[in-house]
């Protein structure tokens, strides 16, 4: 394990997405890395995710409604993005499957008929991987996205295309009676969730407010240093699953690389604690034993970022704060939380 204040390991930090000096992140995580019937089910079977929610009955809604919706799933809900002239129909099942429909003039809400697009979001463990199988099979088209995404067109099927992402809990349905008009809206990025979070790992910085990233903490888990006055929240999620928080003061820009905000960065690993603790004798290591078990540790060198552990979570936090000793004030203070 290279020593924490070398100067490989700071130069690595600058790379994960140039928004903090996360210099100890690479050394302490290692390796380890009812509802209408619009459309049919998903291409490829497997385990169902457990209800999380009400169910919603077919109704026409208005772009802050369904942002708010979205806001009360389990998981991210997608769109196509705002479009005149038409109205907006969400309809939700008890097992989050969740459609929005794009009402022409004249179309009856809850009329079942295939003539409208739809962007349907299927829960459903191993969803990548069912996809993957479908864009496998002979015939069937492969469509890459961004960030490692995945979507799939069959020749059977050609009014629908169906996507998903690395790590997904979930599955999309893209369909329009239009030929051509769901691989063009997947292809050109125009299909996306709604308010409350990145579609999944993207590695994209994304703004949020206050409700929207609480909700964002809800369907994955990660840590922030809680609710603060004359802020912005930036969230990051990368496909390899670390989540980065920042708070961003006056005008900073989403994704601006000057490692001078408060940040408090997630990483998953099988044995985070362990390694946190294998620094702890490392020469020019200040350990401090929190509640519950767990341990934070910092480099007298860098003060300013301190890594957090405990004996029961799969994860390894970094609280990053340029102001010297204020990483550690939000660690000790108990700041520092799971979002949600």
């Amino acid at each position: 394990m290279p020593d924490l204040a070398s100067s490989r390991v700071r130069a690595s930090a600058l790379v994960v997405l140039g928004v903090l000096a996360a210099a100890l992140a690479y050394v302490f995580v290692g390796s380890d890395d009812s509802t209408p019937a619009p459309t049919p089910p998903p291409p490829a079977a497997s385990k169902p995710l457990r209800p999380t929610v009400s169910a919603i009955t077919a109704r026409v809604v208005s772009g802050p409604e369904l942002k708010a919706a979205a806001a009360s799933s389990s998981h991210p809900v997608y769109w196509a993005g705002p479009r005149p002239g038409v109205r907006y129909e969400l309809t939700r099942a008890t097992d989050g499957r969740t459609y929005v429909r794009y009402l022409t003039p004249g179309a009856v809400v809850g009329d079942t008929a295939s003539r409208y697009l739809v962007i349907a979001t299927y829960p459903q463990a191993g969803a990548f991987n069912a996809v993957s199988a479908e864009a496998a099979k002979p015939g069937n088209t492969r469509i890459d996205l961004p960030a490692g995404g995945l979507a799939v067109a069959a020749p059977g099927r050609p009014q629908a295309v169906y996507l998903s992402y690395p790590g997904a809990d979930y599955q999309v349905e893209v369909f329009s009676p239009k030929p051509g008009e769901a691989r063009r809206l997947v292809s050109n990025g125009s299909v996306r969730p709604l308010g409350g979070g990145t579609p999944v790992a993207t590695g994209a910085a994304v703004g949020l407010t206050l409700p929207e990233l609480r909700a964002a903490g809800r369907r994955s888990a990660f840590y922030w240093a809680g609710p603060r006055p004359g802020v912005r929240y930036e969230l990051t999620q990368t496909p390899s699953g670390h989540t980065f928080v920042r708070y961003l003061e006056g005008e900073a820009a989403l994704g601006d690389p000057r490692a001078q905000y408060v940040t408090v960065a997630t990483y998953p690993a099988k044995n985070a604690f362990s390694q946190v603790k294998s620094v702890t004798t490392k020469k020019g290591t200040v350990t401090v034993k929190l509640s519950g078990g767990g341990l934070a540790v910092f480099a007298k060198a860098k003060p300013t970022s301190v890594f957090v552990g405990y004996p029961s979570l799969p994860y390894q936090v970094e609280v990053f704060s340029p102001k010297p000793g204020e990483a550690r004030s939000l660690v000790l203070g108990g700041k520092i939380t799971r979002a949600g």
